[in-house]
């Protein structure tokens, strides 16, 4: 019987060579390619869920809102029951608001909660908020950065979900700032002197009511609630001890482990409101009592966008401001996920590569990031028509007169 003989020849092993090395990047880019998009779609479906339960927290809640605020302990309360992260938790069941696709993977204000004094908060306005909450209880019987403190933060916080990677807009949090018109004929109207920023709930008028966003002029579908959060920076942009482990029936040790140790990447809270570039410091600045408003009011009044409005640039030269939006970072490669008030996910591209988003200041490609830019440049990534990004949501706001 004939028997042959099959042998590879040189130019079938280089063929079987080539042809490999053309199919395995294909293969690793399409994994890549496969995990990108299902992180991205993981994360629009945690907004989408978040949008439901804003919607239900106003239709509870007595006022409307929204939401009680920010998730920061240091300005809006005890954690595990004031901040739209506890809010939406009361109808979320424990469903973890994280985005696997940011590095942080915790808020910034865990830090405070770990090593700080709830007295030391008690008088920023808000003192009901800082009284028999049961956080507010631990932290008065423990030593900061004690271990009992940890264990009972990973148990009873974030074990039930008070925690994320996600960061809220001004507008969600604050709506508006107070405002004051000035004497001696009360035509000019300025941000309340009485405060020195307008970052805290006391000064504002928020949180965000489901009533302002129906009559408003803005559209809902461009007015900003929640993005994937910006790494804070400093020393409060890491974990400073271990927290856990949490407990077995925990949903968020599906995208948390079972312990968040110290060192972790923490993100931002909350976008920090209305801001200008300085041109001569070169740097963002944030709007203060007694600047006045009336060029920012002229020219929203009437338009549901900030394109009215001279840029944002001072020390004051124009009187307008946007809000600043670098609580936000692009997660996804170069896009980032935001949750608009009409229960839409808007995807938007960092356009520039700085991870940034920003909404029109003119910084100068000459910008020195170590002065606290972060912006790279004036690419307008976040335009006025797809997202609202100015002061004042509220049709009251342009009256004659707020009262002196």
């Amino acid at each position: 019987m004939l028997k042959r003989s099959f042998r590879f020849r040189l130019v079938d092993l280089l063929a079987v060579g080539f042809a490999l090395a053309f199919i395995v990047p294909l293969c690793v880019l399409g994994i890549h390619f496969a995990r990108h998009w299902s992180r991205q779609r993981q994360c629009q479906e945690t907004l989408r869920h978040a949008g439901v339960a804003f919607w239900m927290h106003a239709e509870n809640d007595p006022g409307g809102y929204l939401c009680s605020g920010a998730t920061d302990i240091a300005t809006d309360g005890s954690i595990d029951t004031y901040g739209w992260v506890a809010d939406l938790q009361s109808h979320l069941d424990g469903l973890p608001l994280i985005d696997p696709a940011n590095p942080a993977v915790g808020l910034s204000t865990l830090n405070d909660v770990l090593a700080g004094d709830a007295t030391t908060w008690s008088n920023n306005g808000l003192p009901e908020r800082y009284s028999e909450q049961p956080l507010i209880n631990l932290m008065n019987r423990t030593q900061p950065m004690s271990n009992e403190r940890a264990q009972w933060v990973a148990e009873h916080v974030i074990s039930e979900g008070i925690n994320t990677n996600y960061c809220a807009s001004w507008l969600l949090t604050r709506q508006g700032i107070k405002l004051v018109t000035q004497p001696p004929n009360f035509s000019q109207s300025v941000a309340d002197p009485a405060y020195q920023n307008f970052q805290g709930l006391p000064s504002t008028t928020g949180p965000l009511k489901m009533s302002v966003i129906d009559r408003s002029r803005i559209s809902s579908r461009t007015m900003p609630l929640l993005g994937c959060g910006a790494p804070e920076v400093g020393n409060q942009g890491r974990l400073m001890m271990d927290i856990g482990p949490l407990t077995a029936s925990s949903q968020q040790r599906e995208r948390l482990g079972n312990h968040l140790p110290a060192g972790t990447a923490l993100s931002r809270t909350v976008n920090r409101g209305p801001a200008f570039w300085h041109s001569v410091q070169g740097t963002m600045l944030f709007i203060k009592g007694g600047d006045i408003l009336d060029t920012q009011i002229d020219g929203e009044r009437g338009y549901g966008t900030t394109e009215n409005c001279p840029p944002p640039i001072g020390p004051k030269a124009n009187h307008t401001y946007l809000q600043d939006t670098r609580g936000w970072k692009a997660v996804h490669g170069t896009q980032i996920n935001i949750l608009m008030a009409d229960g839409s996910i808007y995807v938007f591209d960092d356009l520039n590569g700085d991870g940034f988003l920003n909404p029109g200041f003119p910084v100068p490609n000459s910008a020195n990031p170590t002065l606290g830019t972060d912006y790279s440049d004036d690419t307008v990534e976040l335009h006025p028509s797809g997202m609202f990004n100015g002061l004042f949501v509220e049709e009251i706001f342009f009256n004659a007169s707020f009262g002196g």
